[in-house]
């Protein structure tokens, strides 16, 4: 056959990458290639097979094929192999091609490590008789990156102490929660509930479309509806329209359409040692002040250790900068869309969404990559001992059956992420033990109690 005449050298079709599952070359074969680093995310790779050596496994595929096909004026068997070759033999060599192509594309990942991240992309490729054959692709990888700083970071850390006031805050929602709910008839007064429409208009009173409000229940003279604002729904009642205008300091007059669905009053409970009790396991109203100050100071404890992680991160990046593969972007940019999709009820704007988390899609890539290196150098691997351990501990917390538990994370699934959970839990312990951190202490502000 003439070098290089009528033969297609197929494309490579590799994802996904079986790493583990390699047809392995012949022992006395050796692979020529090349691993160039052209950035630290992408790779280039040289491969070239001698000629010799695709005519070889050709030459085994056609007596291959010789025993199974039958020929008119031949036996099973028995035709003749020039023949087979005449009829089949570019269709076996591209074969041939393909299967040395991504064979020695697989053994080259494997030898060299790479954490592949996307199909290698050809970039030449070509098929001589005498020659053999030459491949140049390029592949993404995960990037190698290199640590410069990660202990001795200076950090703070927030502390707060719980002022009597946050706790009166929270006990003011509590009343509200409990409050005696009455219907008012007779006309709203400040400090009433309307429950209405909102439709803003213009100044002859046409509805502007796309400014709605629907089914919002707000108290007259308080927050977004001030007693200037709220005044003028002064004795408003169930089923009545209202026009009101909404001035704003250097800025045009705002009107709006009020349609009135209900009217309510919330008488709220005395805070005694009786509304305490009502509340739950309380003996008195003091009882109720110290249980609230105690859920503060833990909810106080968890922000500031969230914050203070979250800093951690922050300078984790900020002293180590490198690339992020633009692949890995996209790839956790759709599973970001994904996951909106299944929870939005209506279409977005998808192209809007990526660009708008696209800096914290980067940014927990690279906390990542650090976290993967970082187990490396620190050899902080988390164990299967470990999540036992774990597990038991859990149970013994909880105060579960450790066989459901066992059970529970038995599935790999669960199990992978319960590992990589503390395993991420255990680097910032580390990290945490390393690191500068002074703590800051911070002006009261208000919080938000669970009172379910």
């Amino acid at each position: 056959m003439p070098s290089g005449v009528g033969v297609r050298v197929p494309p490579l079709a590799l994802a996904p990458i079986p790493l583990k599952i390699l047809v392995k070359i012949k022992e006395e074969e050796t692979l020529d290639y090349s691993v160039n680093e052209v950035q630290a995310w992408l790779r280039e790779i040289k491969l070239h097979v001698p000629a010799e050596e695709i005519q070889q496994k050709t030459d085994e595929k056609i007596k291959e094929l010789r025993q199974k096909i039958s020929i008119p004026g031949f036996r099973k068997g028995k035709a003749p192999v020039d023949m087979i070759r005449l009829r089949f033999g570019k269709a076996i060599l591209e074969e041939m091609l393909e299967d040395v192509i991504q064979d020695s594309f697989r053994e080259i990942v494997e030898k060299e490590n790479l954490e592949i991240i996307r199909s290698p992309e050809v970039r030449e490729q070509n098929w001589d008789d005498h020659k053999g054959l030459d491949v140049t692709f390029e592949v993404e990888i995960e990037p190698d990156i290199e640590l410069k700083k990660y202990t001795g970071l200076y950090l703070t850390k927030e502390i707060h102490q719980i002022a009597d006031d946050e706790i009166d805050k929270a006990i003011e929602r509590l009343r509200e929660k409990n409050a005696v709910v009455q219907p008012v008839e007779e006309g709203a007064e400040l400090g009433d509930y309307v429950h209405a429409d909102l439709q803003e208009v213009d100044a002859g009173g046409l509805p502007i479309l796309g400014h709605k409000a629907e089914d919002i229940e707000f108290p007259l003279g308080e927050g977004a509806f001030d007693k200037e604002f709220g005044e003028q729904l002064l004795g408003v009642k169930k089923d009545e329209e209202r026009r009101i205008v909404d001035p704003e300091e250097g800025k045009e007059d705002r009107y709006y359409a009020v349609k009135v669905k209900d009217v309510t009053r919330h008488i709220l409970p005395e805070i005694n040692d009786d509304f305490a009790k009502d509340l739950g396991d309380y003996e008195s109203i003091e009882d109720l002040r110290q249980k609230i100050l105690g859920y503060l100071e833990e909810e106080n404890k968890r922000r500031s250790q969230e914050n203070l992680i979250d800093s951690l991160i922050s300078a984790l990046i900020s002293e180590n900068p490198f690339e992020v593969p633009p692949q890995m972007i996209d790839n956790l940019l759709d599973v970001y869309v994904e996951d909106i999709k299944k929870q939005a009820k209506s279409d977005f704007d998808v192209d809007g969404f990526k660009e708008s988390e696209k800096p914290t899609a980067i940014r927990s890539i690279k906390w990542y990559l650090i976290q993967k290196k970082l187990a490396e150098l620190e050899n902080l691997q988390v164990t299967d001992a470990d999540v036992e351990a774990y597990i038991e501990k859990l149970a013994e917390e909880k105060n579960q059956s450790l066989k459901k538990l066992k059970a529970k994370y038995s599935l790999k699934n669960r199990r992978e992420k319960l590992k990589d959970r503390l395993q991420e839990e255990k680097i910032i312990d580390f990290l945490l033990k390393n690191s500068e951190i002074e703590e800051v202490e911070i002006k009261s502000t208000e919080q938000k109690i669970l009172t379910d």
